[in-house]
C-alpha cells in the first residue's frame, strides 16, 4: 500500500503529513528473517543424523529451534499489543531480541 500524503494549509504556514502503514516496513524485515529461519531450520533439520564427529550440530540445531519457537511467539504477541500504545509494542519487541541475542549467546 502506498502512503497517502495530505497538504494541510492554515492561514500562514503549510504542512505535509505523510499516512504510511506502520507494518510495512516491519513486514519487509519480518519476512527477511523467517525466510532466514525456515532455511536455517530446514538445514537443520537435514543435518540431525550426522556422524558424531559432527558434534557442534546439536548446539546449532538447539539454537535454531529456540529461535523459531521465540519468533512465533512474538508475532502474535507484537500484533496483538498494536493496539495497546507504543509502550507494549516497543517492550515486546525487546523482550523478543533480548531473548534471541541470550538464546544465540548461551548456546
Amino acid at each position: 500500500e502506498r502512503p497517502g500524503v495530505k497538504y494541510v494549509y492554515t492561514t500562514t504556514t503549510g504542512e505535509v503529513l505523510c499516512n504510511q502503514s506502520p507494518y510495512s516496513s516491519f513486514t519487509v524485515i519480518v519476512g527477511y528473517n523467517c525466510a532466514l529461519l525456515s532455511a536455517t531450520i530446514y538445514f537443520a533439520f537435514r543435518t540431525r543424523n550426522v556422524p558424531k564427529n559432527f558434534n557442534e550440530t546439536k548446539f546449532i540445531n538447539l539454537t535454531v529451534y529456540s529461535l523459531a519457537m521465540i519468533w512465533v511467539v512474538l508475532l502474535p504477541t507484537y500484533f496483538g499489543t498494536a493496539g495497546l500504545g507504543n509502550l507494549f509494542w516497543t517492550t515486546s519487541l525487546l523482550l523478543t531480541i533480548v531473548l534471541s541475542a541470550s538464546v544465540v549467546l548461551g548456546a
